[in-house]
């Protein structure tokens, strides 16, 4: 799984320094699951996707839904464990981070994110 960095154009501070992409079925489905918990600078890119789960995760992890012009149009904060997500309309991917790391950053809807290798 290749690792990229994502920027919050925006306020101009670092959401992550590594994260994962999860770009094809097999990724996409496993997401998560079966891994250890975010660390503070990781995240997970999850696309395309609209619309997430928390089944078979024991940790809460924070969520970003992200539209095609790279703007947060919904969050999360947090899901919790075993939990079902919304369908979020115009979701082109999303950002899994760390519990707190949203709210820890001062991420807000309407923030523009760039994903850098």
């Amino acid at each position: 799984m290749r690792a990229v960095r994502i920027i919050n154009i925006t306020k101009k501070i670092v959401i992550a320094e590594q994260a994962w992409v999860a770009d094809t079925f097999y990724l996409r489905a496993r997401g998560l699951i079966g891994r250890p918990p975010l660390r503070h600078g990781e995240a997970m890119i999850i696309k395309p996707c609209s619309a997430v789960h928390s089944l078979g995760l024991f940790y809460p992890i924070d969520v970003a839904f992200v539209n095609g012009d790279g703007e947060i149009c919904r969050m999360l904060r947090p899901l919790r464990p075993n939990s079902l997500g919304p369908f979020v309309r115009g979701s082109r991917f999303v950002i899994e981070l760390p519990a707190g790391a949203l709210e820890r950053l001062g991420v807000s809807i309407g923030d523009v994110l760039e994903v850098r290798k």
